[in-house]
């Protein structure tokens, strides 16, 4: 038995092998979401690239059939 938290040593060495699978599964939620908001944000300039007239895609240095292009790729391309 453990005294300084009055649990059977066992329960600690399992609550430590859970708190690792806790850690796993956090991450891999935490690089879901990044990705998706990765997808989402991908999404959003490329529509907001159509958006824009002829004149401001010049400043940025970009053709209409250069937008065009990028905005028909799906969003998890890059």
């Amino acid at each position: 038995m453990n005294t300084a938290t009055c649990k059977p040593d066992h329960v600690t060495s399992a609550e430590r092998a859970l708190g690792g699978f806790g850690d796993m599964a956090r991450n891999w939620i935490q690089n879901g979401v990044a990705i998706t908001l990765g997808w989402w944000d991908r999404a959003r300039q490329r529509h907001h690239l159509l958006q824009l007239d002829d004149r401001l895609l010049k400043d940025v240095g970009l053709t209409r059939a250069e937008v065009e292009r990028e905005a028909a790729k799906p969003f998890w391309k890059r």
